[in-house]
């Protein structure tokens, strides 16, 4: 995939690539983002990255702390989960295409994983946060929620009853590996909001944006990358 170059301070300006599983590297200048850019960006929804930010699956860590040595920036990551919430953008994207498999069902089959999960809006507020707080050094995971695919679906058949889900038959048996912890985060004053809010801001979305309507001979289909990973 080739490289994008995003538009910021030629001093601040860095190159990367985009990818779907990836860590969110942050370098940091001294420059500060400062209340009132953060409360225009909070009422406007933003979820942009901050100047100075680059969102990379390809640039080795290695790469990146040579790059942050040459130039004088911090390199300081953040590693989001499965991210839900509403969407600034028109289409379906692949982690709410999972939440829509759940409440519409279709052919496929997944593995009863331990899924780790973020809201889009919290994932932004730990970019800004790790940006901002000049003790956040290294690699910060963003996961504050952690279900089973089993326990998900069971979680949403309490929460709604209008909708055919997908079969308990068709998830699959695995074992579940440690959760991961967002302690790191949460020390520099990080908070994320309840898991049912996030799943009910991200169905009220799919549904009044028409994703959770069937499409004639298009069934729903579960994101195959997830059965990958």
């Amino acid at each position: 995939m080739a490289p994008q170059t995003y538009s910021r301070p030629p001093q601040l300006r860095v190159r990367g690539v985009w990818s779907l599983f990836h860590p969110w590297w942050l370098l940091r200048s001294t420059r500060k983002i400062g209340p009132k850019t953060r409360s225009k960006m909070k009422a406007a929804g933003q979820t942009q990255k901050p100047a100075g930010t680059t969102r990379t699956g390809t640039l080795l860590p290695r790469g990146a702390l040579e790059y942050g040595k040459q130039t004088g920036l911090d390199v300081v990551t953040v590693n989001p989960a499965l991210v839900f919430g509403p969407l600034l953008q028109p289409t379906l994207n692949t982690s709410c295409q999972f939440l829509v498999y759940f409440l519409k069902g279709g052919p496929d089959q997944m593995r009863n994983k331990l899924w780790h999960i973020v809201d889009v809006r919290d994932t932004a507020d730990a970019l800004l946060l790790v940006y901002e707080a000049p003790e956040a050094s290294g690699r910060h995971i963003c996961a504050p929620h952690f279900i089973s695919a089993r326990d998900l679906l069971d979680l949403l058949k309490s929460m709604y009853t209008e909708y055919p889900f997908m079969s308990k038959e068709s998830i699959c048996d695995m074992d579940h590996p440690a959760p991961m912890t967002s302690d790191k985060l949460k020390k520099l004053g990080w908070k994320a909001r309840p898991l049912k809010e996030t799943i009910a801001d991200t169905v009220e979305f799919c549904k009044n944006a028409g994703f959770l309507e069937d499409v004639e001979g298009s069934p729903c289909r579960f994101p195959d990358v997830y059965n990958k990973i």
